[in-house]
């Protein structure tokens, strides 16, 4: 089998040209990087895009790997051990593992962090004194045996049935003397012209 002349001559001429753009894109040259992205982005960014399922995360992450690899004096792309499509799609598809890795990572902190409970002692900062003498005075206006379950359940954190099996108490009796205090509190700290209603 024969091939027509020209097609062997842009064969050759494209291995000369990818011999040149490997050695500028080696020697740092920035016209070399501008080549080497406008001849190779689209299929890298297909690599990465398979991976991240993002276009704007892809092109993002070819741009990077392109620059870093360009930069890198060192342990850069050798020919002896393949074509540079080669190298640089296996680059863009570390990067892009690295990359959806860290995302899912941040992702699991951002939920585990959404689904604490904030203790109620941290909810809020109580800086307004007048505020702060107002609740003092009416958490020590209750009863005791109220002001006993709401220690228990706001700065000790027990459970109801846990304060139910310290105190010796049916559920049903913490559950209600909890309830009476809230709404005793809740009518003390309600401002005056609530309260008249």
């Amino acid at each position: 089998m024969q091939f027509p002349s020209s097609t062997l001559e842009r064969d050759c001429d494209s291995e000369r040209d990818d011999e040149q753009l490997i050695v500028e894109f080696q020697a740092r040259r920035p016209e070399a990087l501008e080549r080497v992205y406008a001849r190779f982005e689209s299929y890298l960014r297909v690599v990465a895009q398979n991976i991240l399922g993002s276009p704007d995360e892809a092109k993002d992450c070819v741009h990077d790997v392109l620059l870093r690899i360009w930069q890198r004096t060192e342990h850069g792309y050798d020919v002896t051990k393949g074509s540079l499509l080669g190298y640089l799609a296996v680059c863009v598809r570390h990067d892009a593992i690295t990359r959806k890795r860290k995302s899912s990572r941040r992702h699991e902190l951002d939920e585990q962090l959404l689904q604490r409970d904030v203790p109620p002692s941290m909810s809020f900062e109580l800086t307004d004194h007048i505020e702060v003498a107002r609740l003092r005075k009416a958490v020590a206006a209750l009863p005791a045996e109220q002001l006993t379950v709401v220690h228990l359940v706001y700065d000790e954190r027990l459970s109801h049935r846990q304060i139910a099996n310290r105190l010796g108490l049916p559920l049903g009796t913490i559950k209600s003397r909890l309830a009476l205090a809230i709404r005793k509190l809740d009518r003390a700290l309600r401002p005056a012209s609530e309260s008249a209603r």
